[in-house]
């Protein structure tokens, strides 16, 4: 009961820090911080900014700031791959969304994403077949806890255009995901990681600096991101 009455107070209350959350996401807010960002702050912002801060908003929880999320979806569209794997679906409402949204305004492309909880890949994936079937279109789930989950898929595409690492906090398992992929990259793929200052891109974070055939495209970093890196094959 205790617990209950302390969860309903915390959520009745603006937080210090409610100014940076708007830079984050919809969900990062308290709920009378969603009722004051809905009342006060939405009008008065673009119509593409509502898109990249509440993304499936009440309906589906979701990661990742707004800059992230642009860079992430504009580099899609910019740069057209025809498919994309992704390591981290979580509930869907994040970095999932925003690629499979980006092939659905292209027109083409195909996002795999694996995700190792069986609870959030059953929710994402019978979440966008109920409710967003246009964008479930461009996207395929997998459950694993591995990379070489992805391996009945990726034989059938020879060649990997994009891969956007997101898996757990551990840095060990980044740079195994990074060398199953690396085979299969090929001049032009583009190689996205989020988390890019924390243990979980601790040891693939001076490969990639050091390599001469990957070129930095896009770096972000605090306060508008928790670090995303972009990078193309050279």
């Amino acid at each position: 009961m205790k617990n209950k009455i302390k969860f309903i107070i915390n959520g009745l209350r603006i937080t210090q820090d409610f100014k940076k959350k708007l830079a984050q996401n919809f969900h990062s807010l308290t709920p009378l911080e969603m009722i004051v960002y809905l009342i006060f702050v939405r009008p008065f912002w673009a119509k593409e900014k509502h898109f990249f801060f509440e993304s499936l908003s009440l309906t589906i929880f979701g990661q990742m700031y707004i800059a992230e999320r642009m860079a992430l979806f504009n580099l899609i569209k910019k740069k057209k791959p025809r498919h994309c794997f992704e390591v981290g679906t979580y509930t869907g409402g994040g970095s999932t969304y925003f690629i499979a949204k980006a092939f659905e305004s292209i027109g083409s492309g195909k996002l795999i994403t694996l995700e190792n909880n069986p609870y959030f890949y059953k929710r994402a994936k019978e979440y966008y077949a109920k409710k967003i079937p246009k964008v479930a279109e461009h996207v395929e789930f997998l459950l694993g806890d591995k990379a070489q989950d992805f391996d009945k898929i990726i034989k059938s595409y020879r060649d990997v255009d994009c891969v956007f690492l997101d898996g757990a906090e551990d840095s060990n398992q980044t740079l195994d995901q990074y060398n199953y992929f690396l085979p299969y990259f090929h001049e032009g793929s583009i190689l996205m990681l989020h988390d890019w200052n924390t243990e979980k891109t601790l040891k693939i974070k001076p490969v990639l600096e050091k390599a001469t055939n990957w070129r930095k495209l896009t770096e972000l970093n605090p306060p508008e991101s928790v670090g995303f890196a972009v990078f193309e094959k050279v």
